[in-house]
């Protein structure tokens, strides 16, 4: 998976130059998209998703209040930050600055 080569080589994502993209959408009720996701995830078909609501910002606040708590009930999705940048959630260590 793309985030275990990130981590292994101290990068990110982006850092690696190359991961795979892939554009679907998903249609159903909030348990039907939640188990979609949750089956993605926990089988390694994925490292993470980029949510794009249909309109915003109703739709994505939809996701948020109604998606985001059943997958955290089922332990896919934190329910606290670990840190404040991505990098941080992501667990990767800060590299030394070159200036």
């Amino acid at each position: 998976m793309m985030m275990d080569m990130a981590a292994k080589l101290g990068r990110i994502i982006p850092e690696l130059g190359h991961y795979a993209v892939s554009r679907m959408t998903m249609i159903g009720t909030l348990q039907q998209i939640a188990d979609r996701i949750e089956d993605w995830f926990r089988s390694g078909a994925c490292d993470g998703f980029n949510i794009m609501a249909p309109l915003l910002p109703g739709g994505l606040e939809q996701f948020v209040e109604r998606v985001v708590p059943l997958l955290q009930q089922r332990g896919v999705f934190r329910e606290d930050d670990t840190g404040r940048t991505l990098r941080d959630h992501l667990g990767f260590i800060r590299p030394e600055t070159q200036h």
